[in-house]
C-alpha cells in the first residue's frame, strides 16, 4: 500500500501520520484554515443541542470524507 505524502503550507512535506500531528501545531496550516476552522466551530456551537444535530454533523461528515476519498483516488 503506497503512503500517501503531505505539504503543508508551512512547505514541509509529511507522511499522512507524521501531518496529523504536524498541523495542530503548524502556524502557516491555521492562517491558511482559519475560516474552515471558523464555520465549523460555529456549526458545532449552534447545533449542540439537542444531540440528535451532533449525531447528523457527524454523519454528514462520513459521507464528506466519502466524497474526498473519492477525489484523493481519482487523482
Amino acid at each position: 500500500m503506497s503512503e500517501n505524502y503531505v505539504k503543508c503550507k508551512c512547505q514541509n512535506i509529511f507522511s499522512d501520520d507524521e501531518f496529523t500531528k504536524h498541523f495542530q501545531k503548524c502556524e502557516e496550516f491555521k492562517k491558511y484554515f482559519k475560516d474552515f476552522d471558523t464555520k465549523f466551530g460555529e456549526l458545532l456551537k449552534q447545533n449542540s443541542e439537542p444531540k440528535e444535530n451532533l449525531l447528523i454533523i457527524r454523519i454528514m461528515l462520513k459521507q464528506y470524507v466519502l466524497v474526498l476519498d473519492k477525489k484523493i483516488r481519482a487523482r
